[in-house]
């Protein structure tokens, strides 16, 4: 079978991740099993010569490109820009979803498909449970 690749460069940027952050999977699978093998041959894991200062390091660079991310706070290409939301326009925007909702739910009730009368569900349903109450009832007073 191909490799299919999970993360892709559009998957990122939606995301809005560098993907110079994260780690590749087999990488950081190796590391676990290299410490792991280190831990049950030698009793206890220590870090190589370099190898903590090395991870600050990467901590760091990654610490410092957020900071310079967030700092930039640049949208993502194609991201309109934000404008200011007012109590008035939310209030607005409630209002038109409060009539949409009422007109979807209002059209259901009064749709076919809740007809009391006519080959209908809702009737079919009510005709069926007051044949079978009238059959109990039959049954009881007998």
């Amino acid at each position: 079978g191909g490799k299919t690749e999970v993360m892709n460069r559009e998957t990122y940027d939606i995301l809005g991740v560098d993907p110079d952050n994260t780690r590749k999977l087999e990488d950081y699978i190796g590391e676990y099993y290299r410490r792991v093998f280190k831990k049950l041959t030698k009793g206890k894991y220590e870090p190589e010569a370099g190898e903590l200062e090395k991870e600050k390091e990467d901590e760091e660079n990654k610490l410092q490109r957020a900071i310079r991310a967030i700092q930039e706070d640049a949208l993502p290409p194609g991201q309109p820009a934000e404008r200011d939301v007012t109590i008035l326009s939310q209030r607005d925007m409630s209002d038109r979803l409060q009539k949409l909702f009422e007109d979807k739910k209002l059209a259901w009730l009064e749709g076919r498909e809740n007809k009391w009368f006519g080959w209908t569900n809702v009737a079919e349903v009510v005709n069926g449970r007051s044949a079978m109450m009238g059959v109990g009832l039959g049954l009881f007073t007998e």
